[in-house]
């Protein structure tokens, strides 16, 4: 018993001494460093929506507002885009009347008041991150930004949040605003027309939902893609003490039965 005591004495001091204030960051998009970022997570790229909830906004004869058959898109309802995997995802407010909005995801000739469901082709440097072969991203549709309450669909923790990010405050000194749980927040302003990047957040702690809020310039409009949710793996002092704390056990089992 004072063994296990010990044990968890120990362990709780180093998983204590490994926290950290949450950090985000934002570097230019690999596969390779999103794979990293979301390794051990669940995450939704929305290419398979089978186990999605969305409803597209509609025109007053009720008609949605683009594509056909299984590739319809566009602007969607209030309810925005709940995923079965991640969580759901909501507009910021703002009215969009960019050439996003207008030209491409609008009802009709409307503006556009939510976020919206692209299909690929892309346009105006916007469009799909992950897979590379894929054809499905969303999009702030020209409003001030996404909000993304974070809850993995299987209720597990998690504790870091990566999410594909393209062509955001890419000209006249718009700005990208990524805001975590109301509280801890980071800003970059007039990054590269058309550039796709990885945002990656760690939290201080697990968490069972998280708030993140994207937010950008009207009629600056970005896609979002590839949104993870993943833990963060032990740090090796930690993995070094389970394992000695595991030896030492076997080893009083081992005199135990020698006795």
């Amino acid at each position: 018993m004072k063994l296990l005591n010990f044990g968890a004495i120990a362990l709780a001091f180093c998983l204590g001494g490994a926290a950290q204030a949450s950090t985000i960051t934002l570097e230019t998009f690999t596969t390779a460093g999103w794979l990293s970022a979301a390794q051990g997570g669940v995450f939704e790229d929305f290419e398979d929506q089978t186990d999605d909830t969305f409803g597209f906004a509609t025109t007053p004869g009720g008609q949605a507002i683009r594509g056909s058959g299984s590739n319809l898109y566009g602007e969607l309802d209030g309810g925005g885009y709940q995923s079965g995997v991640v969580g759901q995802f909501r507009t910021l407010g703002g009215i969009g009347t960019g050439s996003s909005c207008s030209d491409h995801l609008d009802v009709g000739s409307a503006d556009c008041g939510q976020i919206a469901l692209q299909y690929d082709p892309g346009f105006n440097g916007q469009g799909n991150a992950l897979p590379e072969s894929g054809a499905w991203s969303l999009n702030s549709a020209d409003t001030e930004g996404m909000s993304w309450i974070a809850r993995r669909g299987d209720g597990g923790m998690f504790q870091r949040i990566a999410f594909a990010l393209t062509d955001p405050a890419d000209n006249n000194k718009n700005r990208l605003d990524i805001v975590v749980n109301g509280s801890h927040s980071r800003g970059w302003d007039n990054l590269t027309n058309g550039e796709t990047w990885l945002a990656v957040i760690t939290l201080d702690k697990p968490m069972e939902f998280a708030v993140i809020d994207i937010r950008t310039s009207l009629r600056d409009g970005f896609t979002l893609d590839g949104a993870a949710l993943a833990p963060v793996p032990l740090p090796a002092s930690v993995l070094f003490l389970l394992g000695g704390l595991g030896m030492m056990a076997a080893f009083r089992r081992r005199g135990a039965q020698s006795a």
